[in-house]
């Protein structure tokens, strides 16, 4: 009887060992291959999980978005991730007094990005391009959007009582927005 029970507890811990072993094997093979996704922490809570009560929120950022950035700004540290209203990420960060969002889609797919400065780092010609039909106005501020092979550049104007908003593509320039004395006027 102790022969019985004594090959009934080897076989129980052979076939344990070989179902570990088969287990770790079939882990590692599948961890050759990348992650889907990974788990960034995030120095603020996202706007999707406004419950948290933590001072850090994770969140599982694509791994093709992950490596786009990467690749796109070596020399900068680590941005702050957060989800977009679409279930895609954004990469935002500060460098050089410009502040930069790079938006993804779900799948981590680059999207646009949105670079906001001022008029020190503003592109000589586009200034050249622009304030000549705008004398006596200042440029309080702009923001540049990259969308795949094309650049938009708005140009937020502002002299005693008006503000404009001059959109520059391709070399044209047009106002998109004119707020005279506060009230909203026609283009």
């Amino acid at each position: 009887m102790n022969k019985i029970i004594t090959a009934i507890v080897a076989i129980a811990v052979f076939t344990t060992i070989t179902i570990s072993h088969v287990i770790a094997q079939e882990t590692a093979l599948n961890n050759t291959h990348l992650p889907e996704s990974k788990n960034v922490v995030s120095p603020a809570p996202t706007t999707k999980n406004p419950s948290s009560s933590s001072a850090t929120a994770t969140l599982q950022v694509s791994i093709r978005a992950l490596r786009d950035f990467e690749k796109s700004y070596r020399e900068l540290s680590e941005p702050v991730w957060s989800l977009s209203d679409e279930g895609g990420f954004i990469a935002s960060f500060k460098d050089k007094r410009i502040t930069t969002n790079v938006f993804y889609n779900k799948k981590g797919r680059w999207q646009y990005a949105i670079k906001r400065y001022d008029e020190q780092q503003l592109d000589r010609g586009i200034i050249d391009l622009v304030m000549p039909s705008y004398r006596g106005y200042k440029i309080n501020g702009v923001a540049e959007l990259s969308v795949y092979n094309s650049t938009i550049y708005l140009l937020y104007l502002q002299d005693a009582g008006n503000f404009k908003t001059v959109r520059i593509v391709d070399g044209e320039a047009d106002v998109i927005e004119w707020i005279k004395d506060g009230r909203i006027m026609p283009l």
